[in-house]
C-alpha cells in the first residue's frame, strides 16, 4: 500500500508540473484528438479564445479556432492537424484565427504528433503563437 500511495504521489507531482508548465505559456497549447475534438487546453487558450475548459473540451478545434463548421481545407488553405496524420510529422502555419467575439487576430501554428511505441498517431499538440505589429507573414499559408 506505500508502494502504491507513493507511485499515486509521484503521479499527481508529475501531472501537476505539465500543467504549471503549460499553463505559464503566453502560447495556447491544445491537446487534440485524431478526430479533431479538444481534449485539453492551456489558460493562454481559454483566454485567446474567450472559453471556459467545459465549453471548450469535446469541441472541435476549428469550432473553437476559426469559428468553423467543418475541416479547413479549402484552395491553399489545408489544416494542420489534417496535414500532419496525412504526413506524421510536424506542421507550420500562418492563419487568421476569430475568438468567441468574432474577433480576429493572426497566429502562428504548429501542430505535432504525439506517437505510440509502434510509431501510430495517438493525439496532437495544437500549439498557437499570437503574431503581433510589426511581424505580417502571408495569412493562412502553410510552410
Amino acid at each position: 500500500i506505500t508502494d502504491r500511495k507513493s507511485a499515486e504521489s509521484a503521479l499527481r507531482q508529475s501531472l501537476s508540473m505539465y500543467e504549471n508548465i503549460t499553463n505559464a505559456l503566453t502560447d495556447a497549447v491544445f491537446l487534440v484528438s485524431k478526430t479533431y475534438k479538444i481534449i485539453w487546453a492551456n489558460n493562454a487558450a481559454l483566454t485567446h479564445y474567450g472559453y471556459s475548459p467545459p465549453e471548450i473540451q469535446g469541441k472541435f478545434c476549428y469550432n473553437i479556432t476559426r469559428q468553423a463548421k467543418q475541416i479547413c481545407n479549402s484552395g491553399e488553405f489545408q489544416c494542420p492537424v489534417a496535414r500532419v496524420m496525412e504526413a506524421g510529422t510536424p506542421a507550420t502555419a500562418t492563419y487568421t484565427h476569430l475568438d468567441r467575439f468574432g474577433n480576429s487576430f493572426p497566429v502562428e501554428v504548429t501542430v505535432s504528433p504525439i506517437k505510440n511505441v509502434k510509431g501510430e498517431i495517438e493525439q496532437l499538440v495544437y500549439i498557437c503563437r499570437k503574431i503581433h505589429a510589426g511581424i505580417s507573414p502571408p495569412p493562412d499559408k502553410p510552410y
